[in-house]
């Protein structure tokens, strides 16, 4: 009897485990306004027609673990001292108990730092890569197998856990496909964010961010924040603009802002109607806010279920 209960009490918990998930989310608007003061009542969700209760929501300010993926292939030459400036410039906007790594990649993964608080080592590597004449880009780029070599180096997960990709998007080289590392990066709960341009165009005012999911744009369905600055520029209301302190939208101020929603997330508690047997697509929404241009960033495929 007493053994029947306990199978039938650890069955109880695995569904629950199942059906209660915690998901990071960035409730955006008007020139990178990120959203506060939101409770579980502004927002709402559903997955295949059934609604999904909002369990809780609270603002995540936690210590965060970032990994900035400096793409190092012959595309990057005409970008690469400007993404290594950039990348720096992300070190010195870190706070202090949060730990940064770096990752060099081509058609294989070159260079790394580990994950650290400590900002001496990467200031070394920083120095290296801008001084040497070895680390300038060259090579193929197999992007998406460098995204999840790199993923491995964050161990247990946290939340919060984010990748910063310096790249032109581009991948010629991998062997596992895109949809492989979006699986993998949403079972881990790393948001994936990323920065591209065209050649020759580093520190130009440039205006037009596309969305994830347009050629060209690195990032996957993370729940992360890819924006792919194009020329000539055009203006595309769609996106929140990142602008600095003259209104000029720049990639310093864009960079700025995704470093500003990965260290500010709302954690999101939900709980499912039912089990899923599949990674399911979902919807989640925030009402009750006045902004044209309100955007909500958060991974929009829900994974199968781990618990034991």
């Amino acid at each position: 009897m007493m053994a029947g209960l306990s199978c039938a009490t650890a069955v109880m918990a695995q569904k629950d485990a199942c059906l209660r998930r915690v998901i990071a989310a960035s409730v955006v608007g008007t020139h990178g306004a990120i959203f506060s003061d939101l409770t579980a009542a502004n927002f709402g969700a559903s997955i295949q027609h059934k609604p999904v209760r909002i369990v809780s929501v609270t603002r995540d300010e936690s210590p965060r673990r970032v990994i900035v993926a400096l793409d190092a292939s012959g595309s990057m030459h005409d970008n690469w001292k400007g993404n290594i400036a950039l990348a720096r410039g992300l070190l010195e906007s870190l706070r202090l108990d949060d730990e940064m790594g770096l990752v060099t990649f081509s058609d294989h993964i070159q260079d790394t730092v580990v994950l650290t608080r400590e900002r001496g080592p990467l200031s070394v590597e920083f120095a290296k890569l801008s001084e040497s004449p070895q680390a300038s880009p060259k090579g193929l780029t197999a992007l998406w197998d460098s995204l999840a070599a790199i993923s491995e180096q964050f161990g247990a997960p946290q939340f919060g856990d984010s990748i910063f990709m310096l790249s032109d998007g581009q991948d010629n080289r991998s062997h596992l496909a895109e949809s492989k590392v979006e699986s993998m990066m949403i079972d881990k709960g790393i948001r994936v964010f990323g920065l591209a341009l065209p050649p020759d165009n580093w520190g130009h005012e440039i205006r037009e961010p596309r969305p994830e999911g347009q050629p060209g744009a690195p990032e996957i369905n993370t729940g992360g924040f890819g924006v792919f600055f194009s020329s000539p520029p055009r203006v595309d209301a769609s996106l929140p603009l990142a602008a600095d302190a003259s209104g000029r939208q720049t990639v310093v101020a864009t960079a700025r802002f995704q470093l500003h929603m990965i260290q500010t997330v709302e954690r999101v508690e939900i709980q499912l109607p039912e089990k899923i047997e599949k990674p399911e697509q979902w919807a989640l929404s925030v009402h009750g806010v006045s902004d044209p241009r309100l955007r909500v960033v958060y991974p929009h495929t829900l994974g199968v279920c781990n618990a034991l």
